[in-house]
């Protein structure tokens, strides 16, 4: 080892430190717009299933605000309800999104649900 080599393990120790930390990130965000996803699509289920129940869109609308989402669209088809939430993604993609100057994604959802008429013959 020469005079000049003292010290470069501390150099790639920090870039490998700084690379870890950015991958870290990154999956971290991978999963949270997964998770999120998830429980996008449950939360549609769901204000799906209370407006077959109750009949009408506003039980929709009050079970998606209570999970932290909107209801983007409801429509009833015949006996069937049609449900589209919104989510907000999460913070940190957002501000990768403003800081590389794209939009943010918009996480959507939908959720089908509607009595059944006539139970098939076995």
């Amino acid at each position: 080892m020469t005079a000049d080599d003292r010290g470069s393990a501390v150099v790639w120790s920090m870039a490998l430190v700084g690379v870890l930390l950015a991958a870290a990130v990154v999956a971290s965000g991978v999963g949270s717009v997964a998770l999120l996803r998830v429980r996008a699509s449950t939360v549609a289920d769901l204000a799906a299933i209370a407006a077959t129940v109750s009949g009408d869109c506003d039980s929709a609308a009050a079970v998606a605000g209570a999970n932290g989402m909107a209801l983007s669209s409801c429509s009833i088809q015949g006996a069937d309800i049609v449900v589209t939430v919104v989510a907000q993604p999460p913070v940190l993609l957002v501000r990768i999104s403003a800081w590389t100057g794209q939009a943010h994604p918009i996480l959507t959802a939908s959720a089908r649900a509607g009595f059944v008429s006539e139970v098939p013959a076995d």
